[in-house]
Formats: C-alpha cells, structure tokens, sequence
C-alpha cells in the first residue's frame, strides 16, 4: 500500500464517520494538548503532594525550634546548649569533641 493509498482510505474513513473522528480529536486534544489537560493536573497534583510533605517538615522544625527556644528561658538549659550544640566553652577550657558516630555500643 502507498502512501497516496493510506491517505485517501483515511479522507475515506472521515467521510464516513465524521462524528467518530471529531470526538477522538477532541479526547485526544482534552488529555493531552489542553491547558487543563489530564497531563497537567497529574504534575500540579505531583507537585502539591512534594510541597505539602515539605510543609510538614518545616512545621517539625518550626516546633522544635519553638521547644528550643522556651527552654532557653533556663540558664542551665542556655549553658547546656551553647556548649553542646554551638560548641562553646570558657576561658582557659580546653574542648574535645569525641565523633562516635561511627561507633556501635551495646
């Protein structure tokens, strides 16, 4: 079969079945080439989905942020953070950090 055979069996089809040709266009055009097409709401979905996780994460670090924060009333608290987590230390101390990340205890 040509191509001038496919062609004219295709211009045929359409003749035939006009309606059923319009209303595959028009499927095919609404699934994939619209501007609300199925394609396009299964990415905003996607993305709403990543976003919404990522709020919840921040929202975890904004509370614990919070609990840090109302401790910090507590001097001994302050003391016990500005040495552990910002590494600080007194005049004439000497500091040793021991890594025992790569440790396993029993």
């Amino acid at each position: 079969m040509s191509f001038k055979d496919a062609i004219r069996l295709g211009l045929a089809y359409i003749r035939r079945r006009p309606v059923a040709v319009m209303a595959g266009v028009g499927v095919i055009w609404l699934l994939v080439f619209d501007r609300d097409s199925v394609l396009y709401h299964m990415k905003i979905s996607r993305e709403i989905r990543q976003l919404e996780r990522e709020n919840e994460s921040l929202r975890r670090k904004i509370d614990s942020t919070r609990t840090v924060i109302r401790r910090m009333d507590r001097p001994a608290y302050t003391e016990r953070y500005a040495r552990e987590v910002l590494k600080f230390r007194k005049k004439n101390e000497d500091l040793y950090l021991l890594d025992t990340t790569a440790y396993e205890f029993d």
